[in-house]
């Protein structure tokens, strides 16, 4: 302690930061007394910052007190450090806060109802709930405020109360905020008797108004769009706070009425002028009440607001929720910069309207790759006629371009469709082979083995494995040599994809001779992907494949993906692999091992009860962990845990 006392003398920040270390290790009241004593001096931002962490971590009534203490400072940077304090310190301040909303200081309650806002609890409720009924309008204010941020379903009867009898309009305004944001329409009904019922000046009339508004919004119902209306005419509500209404209500699905000329001078106002906000929500309000103002505004919003990206996503909707049309989008897009067709292309495929291939062409030659892209995936729906474009568009440089037109041809079905397809195997882009392989394989064109075969001996070692996944889909006759060649490639990488794709061989005999191979590849990355297609079949050859490996494979690693394999479970040896690792310091082949244990029916569940037995006997730290999962597992499957604690 007196070595911190020296320290926090000195005038080297370093020296001052030492000290608050050594204080809040020790956590004694003296401690707290010092700390709280120099962070009313001191003027380091860092240290008086370690100072609150400090305070906060250092949780007891007498620590709460001592920075209740500090709330009275005439110093705001004190009084705002220990605010901090207490809402770190959370319920433990509880009692220091009492006592505080209780103090003359008006001040000192308002800072009070300051830090309840960050404590949780029924008690720190019920405190606020006190603060309703505080004399002075800040204090009440604060602690409505207070409790609508909390979201406590409780406060709601207790403020309705408060606001059919409070006589403070900034109070009336908090609790109505604070109702709004709780959720309950109930209180729409005390809102509107109190809007009709407030007779103050025009300002205050102004801003009751605007806060009656804001609730209608978010609790109200039809019969408010009337009574906004006439507040709009009187001046009271400004055409922004009633455009947000509108939209508020239309959002939850109420209906703010049928086009007349305020309501469409009202949206075409904010679509010509208003921020991104509100042009918007005027978007929404157009698309339902006059969707031709929508379209006429489009390209404006685009022009205004397209480089920010919600925006043009909230714009969608409004655009669907219009009524698409084919007509409406060829007229927008002749002239449409590329943000404009981008935005009209996903509003046409969502909304299934059929572009001319015309149009489409021209977009697929503009440089913006995004638009390219959408222009291409939605040509197949021109038809048959579409099939030229969309296969000139498969060797497009941009391997997505080229994937979605690859996809298109599938879709049409069209007799150019294969030979694009079977090019595009070849293709150096794995995306393009992809999507190529799996519309090949959907397809299934009869008579196409000669030519795969050809293919893949012609191919690159990389194409080899998309090549093999169409082969095998087709049923090809020469799969077994095929995939042996494949899996001698030099490029690890191509080894690991022909494993992959080898659980799709239907034969067993076949499988089990390329999983042999690939069993002994050198790279530990190849074995792995090989034990996965492994544990996707089942039989005693699978088997074998998987007991050599855990005998054999040096990556002790797999071992963890070996017990994983349901094919293990149906052979007692397995039991001896299980104990071996729950035995072993690996934590990951422990816990495969104990859920591995768990499929060992009768056997492994008395041996899973005997080891939680035996763990809870000894209760090393270092077995916690294991111990737990055992219990997890027995429970899973029933077995007796009464060494586990609840």
């Amino acid at each position: 302690m007196n070595k911190a006392k020296g320290l926090l003398e000195s005038e080297h920040e370093s020296d001052r930061s030492e000290a608050v270390a050594l204080l809040s290790r020790s956590a004694s009241p003296s401690g707290v007394e010092l700390l709280a004593r120099q962070l009313e001096r001191e003027p380091s931002a860092y240290v008086r910052r370690q100072i609150i962490r400090a305070l906060g971590e250092m949780r007891s009534h007498h620590t709460a007190a001592v920075a209740a203490h500090l709330l009275a400072s005439a110093e705001a940077s004190v009084r705002n450090a220990a605010l901090e304090v207490m809402r770190a310190l959370g319920p433990v301040a509880l009692t220091a806060l009492e006592e505080r909303l209780l103090d003359p200081s008006r001040d000192l309650r308002k800072l009070a109802v300051d830090a309840l806002a960050a404590i949780p609890g029924e008690r720190a409720g019920g405190m606020l709930l006190r603060g309703l009924d505080d004399p002075d309008p800040n204090v009440a204010a604060a602690s409505a405020e207070a409790l609508g941020g909390r979201a406590e379903p409780g406060a709601v009867a207790p403020m309705q109360a408060k606001l059919a009898k409070t006589e403070n309009v900034w109070v009336a305004f908090s609790l109505i905020e604070a109702l709004a944001r709780l959720g309950d329409p109930a209180s729409m009904a005390g809102i509107d008797a109190f809007l009709t019922s407030f007779q103050g000046g025009r300002r205050e009339r102004t801003a009751v108004a605007a806060i009656w508004a804001f609730a209608a919004g978010r609790l109200g119902d039809a019969a408010c769009v009337s009574v906004a209306w006439e507040l709009r005419r009187e001046n009271l509500l400004t055409a922004k706070e009633l455009l947000r209404l509108l939209h508020s209500l239309q959002a939850r699905g109420i209906d703010p009425g049928p086009s007349f000329p305020e309501l469409d001078d009202l949206i075409a106002r904010h679509l010509e002028d208003g921020g991104s906000r509100e042009a918007v929500a005027a978007a929404h309000l157009a698309a339902r009440c006059c969707p031709t103002l929508l379209y006429i505004h489009l390209p404006y919003l685009v022009g205004r607001f397209g480089q920010d990206e919600s925006v043009l996503e909230e714009l969608l909707p409004a655009l669907l929720q219009a009524g698409p049309s084919p007509d409406r989008f060829i007229r927008l897009l002749e002239n449409a910069d590329d943000r404009l067709a981008r935005l009209l292309l996903g509003a046409a495929e969502q909304a299934m309207v059929i572009l001319p291939l015309t149009i489409l062409r021209e977009l697929a030659g503009r440089a913006d790759s995004a638009l390219v892209r959408h222009a291409v995936s939605l040509a197949w729906r021109c038809g048959i006629g579409a099939e030229s474009f969309l296969t000139a568009m498969t060797v497009h440089p941009e391997p997505d371009v080229a994937a979605v037109a690859l996809s298109g041809l599938g879709l049409i079905c069209g007799e150019g469709a294969v030979p694009a397809l079977l090019k595009a195997l070849e293709h150096p882009s794995g995306r393009v082979r992809r999507q190529a392989a799996d519309t090949l394989s959907i397809l299934a064109p009869p008579g196409l083995q000669p030519e795969l075969e050809r293919l893949f001996d012609r191919c690159p070692e990389s194409a080899r494995p998309e090549a093999l996944e169409v082969m095998t889909a087709l049923g090809g006759a020469n799969l077994h040599s095929a995939f042996l060649r494949a899996a001698a490639a030099s490029d690890r990488d191509v080894r690991s994809r022909v494993a992959r794709a080898s659980r799709l061989i239907r034969s067993d005999e076949v499988f089990l001779s390329v999983m042999e191979s690939l069993a002994n590849d050198p790279d530990q990355e190849v074995r792995r992907v090989a034990i996965a297609s492994l544990a996707s079949r089942s039989g005693d050859g699978v088997y074998r494949l998987l007991r050599y490996l855990y005998e054999n494979d040096p990556c002790q690693n797999h071992r963890y993906h070996i017990l994983a394999c349901p094919e293990i479970f149906r052979h007692p040896e397995t039991f001896e692999w299980l104990t071996d690792n729950i035995e072993q310091t690996d934590p990951l082949l422990r816990l495969a091992a104990v859920r591995g244990m768990a499929r060992m029916g009768a056997k492994g569940k008395e041996y899973l009860e005997a080891l939680l037995e035996s763990l809870s006997a000894s209760a090393p730290e270092a077995d916690e962990e294991i111990a737990q999962a055992v219990g997890q597992e027995l429970k899973r499957i029933g077995g007796r845990r009464d060494g586990l604690g609840d």
